[in-house]
């Protein structure tokens, strides 16, 4: 990979496209799951959240770069010193680096940080490329104009208007464009076995993956809290017959199957199923926070201000551990 020193110095990945009729074009290609086996298993989890970062960059653009900028190494360092699954140059670990799996270090050589530090590097840059692909000073799509900064900086796309013309970014651009077709698996999150209401729910939740967090929200115009995601997917999953209350406790008691967890433990829960979370703080109700479980060890959910609809990290979570879990299932 072509790689330039400091802050420009390149790990930037994907936005999907230049306007939001090409955007629902390119969904449609690049699905927000993952073929399964394609990714390494000790990493799946990792690439499924870091995926839903925002919704421009999808698990499988991060999985194609991934295998572009080191094949699955976590151990590669470039000639020129990019290090690690995601190639980063040291200046831009320095400012982007995310300690992901809390041991105190942001690390490079640590595929957990690496992923999850790639997905935050590329919404910034996606973000930050995506005016001049709308006011036309970059002639490519979103998707094209950020992948070429990934590789050669986004000075360079800048200044060449689009891609640019070496020998080296052309053919990484739409390396990684058709390899994430690949790694893609369209339609349901490929996190887990699921049938019937239970695959209604989760495709409609991970169709708002990126949506605002927004406090009493419960749509895709306006934004969502956890229970507002939840009561909304479970209405779209039903055409309408599954109205579930405004509450994360209501809920979960209201259940007709109510599943007694051990905080850590996901064994007994199956995909679709709800996870309900107790802190302490009983001011609302037992349950503070719920998500929809997928699978694997993983959750979607719209997690608190500030922040976005999307996929974390349930099993072996040092933050949600430490709080008593419920399990909730509705079979309409």
């Amino acid at each position: 990979m072509l790689k330039v020193g400091g802050a420009a110095a390149a790990v930037l990945v994907v936005a999907l496209a230049m306007s939001s009729s090409s955007t629902a074009a390119r969904g449609a290609e690049v699905g927000a799951g993952l073929t399964p086996g394609m990714v390494p298993a000790a990493w799946e989890s990792a690439v499924m959240a870091a995926g839903s970062t925002c919704r421009e960059i999808p698990p499988a653009v991060i999985a194609a770069q991934i295998e572009a900028e080191s094949s699955w190494n976590p151990a590669a360092v470039s000639p020129v010193g990019a290090q690690g699954l995601t190639q980063f140059m040291p200046g831009t670990w320095a400012a982007f680096g995310v300690d992901a799996n809390g041991d105190g270090t942001a690390n490079p050589f640590d595929p957990i940080d690496a992923i999850a530090s790639q997905a935050a590097y590329d919404c910034h840059l996606v973000e930050q490329l995506r005016p001049a692909v709308e006011d036309g000073r970059i002639n490519a799509t979103l998707l094209e104009a950020v992948l070429a900064a990934y590789n050669a900086g986004p000075g360079a796309v800048l200044a060449a208007g689009g891609i640019p013309a070496n020998s080296e970014t052309p053919a990484y651009v739409a390396k990684i464009v058709d390899r994430a077709r690949v790694y893609s698996a369209t339609g349901l999150l490929a996190a887990g076995p699921a049938t019937g209401y239970a695959a209604a729910l989760i495709a409609a939740a991970q169709s708002q993956l990126g949506v605002p967090y927004v406090w009493g929200g419960a749509s895709s115009s306006v934004g969502f809290d956890c229970s507002g995601l939840v009561l909304w997917a479970a209405y779209q999953a039903t055409d309408g017959a599954l109205r579930l209350p405004h509450s994360a406790s209501q809920q979960i008691l209201g259940a007709p199957i109510q599943i007694p967890l051990v905080s850590g433990d996901t064994s007994p829960l199956q995909p679709g199923d709800l996870v309900g979370f107790d802190n302490g703080d009983h001011s609302r109700g037992p349950f503070h926070h719920i998500a929809i479980y997928l699978g694997n060890g993983l959750m979607l959910h719209a997690p608190r201000t500030g922040d976005v609809v999307k996929i974390t990290t349930l099993q072996g979570s040092p933050h949600w551990s430490t709080e008593r879990w419920q399990g909730a299932r509705y079979a309409p």
